[in-house]
């Protein structure tokens, strides 16, 4: 064998139709995989724009994120103990005490600002409200979008996935 891995897939990724011979005679290699075709059609539209119906897999990366949270009142000994509690959390990587507040580092992929919101409520640490609420609101709902987006996997292109070329 040449080196080159033949994955078989059962449909062909233009058209969607079920493949009933595998290896197929129409097929064509792309970034080290061969890919299958019901017809010569169907391999020439693939040829002229693969990305469009390709999805290339995400990068199992972090998500690094830092948060400067403003504090009214720090429960126990104050923000020390706030920070003992969210370092114990998976995916935080430091939280230290900063003014009249914390500023903590995490990986969104393991920890969101919802559940270290909780966590300090639960050790008895108030955050200001007002516009600081605000801002954690957006930054919320911000993350929300960015766990969502980096969890999809586009099966073909799309508005938020244009092509790769």
């Amino acid at each position: 064998m040449g080196g080159r891995s033949e994955v078989h897939d059962a449909r062909d990724p233009v058209c969607g139709e079920a493949l009933s011979q595998l290896p197929s005679p129409c097929r064509a290699t792309y970034r080290g995989r061969v890919v299958h075709f019901c017809s010569p059609r169907c391999r020439a539209r693939f040829l002229a724009a693969p990305g469009r119906y390709v999805a290339l897999p995400r990068a199992e990366t972090a998500i690094p994120k830092r948060r400067h949270l403003r504090l009214v009142v720090a429960g126990g000994d104050g923000a020390g103990t706030l920070c003992r509690v969210l370092q114990a959390i998976d995916g935080v990587h430091a939280a230290r005490p900063a003014g009249a507040g914390l500023v903590v580092d995490y990986d969104l992929r393991r920890v969101t600002l919802r559940q270290l919101e909780a966590a300090i409520r639960a050790a008895g640490g108030v955050l200001r409200g007002g516009l600081h609420a605000l801002r954690r609101g957006l930054w919320r709902y911000a993350e929300y979008n960015e766990r969502a987006s980096a969890a999809h996997v586009a099966p073909a292109a799309c508005c938020n996935h244009p092509p790769l070329r």
